[in-house]
């Protein structure tokens, strides 16, 4: 299911990959457009409909849910522009769709919104936002938040959608783009953060969870489906106990390296990777070998305790391991 669909792009894009692709847009000229894109390449097993939001779906369920909804904030006296508008704060468009998501998804079923987000004084962090909407239940939550770096993007992001709406950059443009800045400052908009935020319904008992994945800026980091995948997986085995991680067999995750320097060991992320380089001490560094290198995590555990003479160490250690599978040191091998 492609939420917003648009001109249809993803739509198409998956077909190919699934049995059965249902694009949905309130615009009708976006529905009318995606319908002679649909035509014009040939795809044969994408049903694009007229409605708003889940409207033309009801009663339906999906393997894989897609949108990218409008969340740009919009200022009293501006044009209500469908594409664009989220909102007054931009991001009610987005919260309405986590609330009504859920019963579209069938069990096992993923979803992914790509937005942007205001953090506006007052605000509770926006996992709990997020996760307040989503009533959690039968259902996990991923947030891949970008970092910024403390880079204020604000004046950018309202150069950038003045310019979509003003392209000439006359005094119209400047009109708009002071006129969402200062809407930012009434509303006490002070930051505005990108995601990829995942949902996926729970099946065969699977507890859910609710979970914040730190990601380099976007424009440096490539969120792929295999790296969400592995994100996911990472956060089914923490919730799902000690014990299920104690016979897991894990490996240090593909495409990460490791470079040594005055003694201490650097771990660089791949093409694919999200996170920020990782600096680890020799102990943490015995560690990783061991986990890697052993058939289950308790066995690794238990060698190194046995190593040490000290039982308790292998308790300490599953804390470590712990966080290195959800920083994506680790994955499930």
């Amino acid at each position: 299911l492609d939420v917003g669909c648009g001109a249809g792009t993803a739509a198409i894009l998956l077909a190919p990959e699934c049995d059965r692709v249902v694009a949905t847009d309130i615009s009708e000229r976006a529905v009318a457009l995606a319908r002679v894109n649909v035509w014009m390449n040939d795809v044969a097993n994408v049903d694009v409909r007229l409605g708003d939001m889940f409207a033309p779906v009801a009663g339906e369920t999906f393997d894989l849910v897609l949108a990218q909804p409008p969340f740009v904030a919009r200022p009293d006296d501006a044009p209500r522009t469908t594409f664009l508008i989220g909102g007054s704060r931009g991001d009610e468009l987005a919260l309405r769709m986590m609330r009504e998501l859920r019963p579209h998804l069938a069990p096992g079923g993923t979803a992914v919104m790509v937005a942007e987000w205001p953090v506006i004084d007052g605000d509770a962090p926006l996992v709990d936002r997020l996760g307040d909407a989503l009533e959690a239940g039968d259902a996990s939550l991923l947030l891949v938040l970008a970092d910024g770096d403390d880079v204020d993007v604000r004046d950018e992001h309202c150069v950038h959608y003045a310019t979509l709406i003003e392209p000439a950059m006359d005094e119209a443009w400047e009109r708009d783009a002071i006129r969402r800045r200062d809407h930012f400052e009434r509303i006490q908009l002070r930051e505005i953060r990108s995601a990829f935020t995942v949902v996926r319904r729970s099946w065969d008992g699977v507890p859910g969870w609710i979970s914040v994945a730190p990601s380099r800026r976007f424009g440096s980091a490539r969120v792929t489906r295999g790296r969400i995948e592995a994100m996911v997986a990472a956060r089914d085995l923490d919730a799902s106990g000690a014990q299920a991680l104690g016979v897991a067999r894990l490996r240090v995750a593909e495409g990460v390296t490791f470079t040594q320097r005055s003694g201490r060991f650097f771990a660089t992320f791949g093409d694919d990777g999200i996170s920020e380089d990782m600096v680890l001490d020799e102990n943490a560094m015995a560690l990783l070998q061991a986990v890697h290198g052993g058939p289950t995590v308790g066995a690794a555990l238990d060698q190194l305790a046995a190593s040490f003479g000290q039982p308790e160490v292998a308790t300490e250690a599953l804390a470590v391991v712990k966080s290195a599978l959800l920083a994506g040191l680790l994955e499930a091998g």
